[in-house]
């Protein structure tokens, strides 16, 4: 059951209503954050709230009120059935609403096969570092994997470099080395990918190019509620899972679980 927090009410499995027209969520004209929780613990809220803040600046409205978000996500929480996983989602729109909804979630349970997206992602728009509610590009792109047997794409820019996938980063073994795109390929900067960066030594960001990706020895993705997701393949190509994959993995959780507040 979704519980909800509207504009200072709190809702237990009931909906909310929107105006029909006139409104920013009609437009996508938003920025969110999606954090993952386990029982009543939420991970990572400080850093979720730092990044909220600066997609809010480059869009240009004025922030909600950050004691407001953090007394209200966690009262929501209190509220909330208990479930083993769950996704918190922090929406604010332009016109000043507050949107926070808590559900339950799936982990990652099976490795993924992912493809390359055909069409060309520049690296450079002007909200390409924001996490705002305009994703139509992406879900477009996930569809189009769906259609030709993949669980998810790659998107690659103007200077044949990739990028990210839909809605995660993206990291790779090649050639004996862990590497991630660097946040000038028009990523977002995640915040798994952040943590990882932060805690794992042998972890660094690298310009990776489609072909080098295509070619890697493993691949593997970064998202708040998914965390770590190993690829089976990539291009219709069989990757393995090693070593270093299965010790960055282990050392991200240990890490997540120890310090959730880090």
């Amino acid at each position: 059951m979704a519980t909800t927090y509207f504009n200072g009410k709190y809702l237990v499995g009931e909906e909310i209503a929107l105006p029909a027209i006139g409104h920013p969520w009609l437009r996508g004209d938003c920025a969110f954050e999606t954090l993952r929780t386990e029982g009543s613990t939420i991970y990572f809220l400080q850093r979720h709230l730092r990044r909220l803040n600066e997609s809010i600046a480059s869009m240009g409205f004025e922030s909600a009120d950050q004691y407001e978000i953090e007394y209200a996500a966690r009262k929501l929480m209190a509220l909330s059935s208990k479930a083993d996983i769950g996704r918190l989602r922090i929406t604010c729109f332009s016109n000043g609403d507050l949107l926070i909804t808590h559900e339950s979630a799936k982990s990652a349970s099976t490795n993924i096969k992912i493809g390359i997206y055909p069409i060309v992602r520049p690296s450079t728009t002007q909200l390409i570092h924001a996490k705002n509610g305009s994703y139509a590009a992406p879900a477009s792109a996930l569809r189009w994997a769906h259609k030709e047997g993949y669980d998810d794409v790659l998107f690659v820019n103007e200077k044949g470099n990739i990028a990210e996938a839909t809605f995660a980063n993206v990291g790779f073994v090649i050639d004996g080395e862990l590497l991630t795109p660097t946040l000038d390929s028009g990523c977002l900067p995640g915040i798994v990918r952040q943590v990882a960066l932060e805690i794992v030594p042998n972890f660094r960001e690298a310009d990776i190019s489609r072909e080098q990706g295509i070619q890697a020895e493993s691949v593997f993705t970064l998202s708040s509620i998914r965390e770590i997701q190993f690829a089976e393949s990539i291009a219709g190509r069989k990757l393995k899972v090693g070593r270093l994959l299965t010790d960055l993995r282990d050392a991200f959780f240990a890490h997540a679980q120890a310090n959730p507040n880090s």
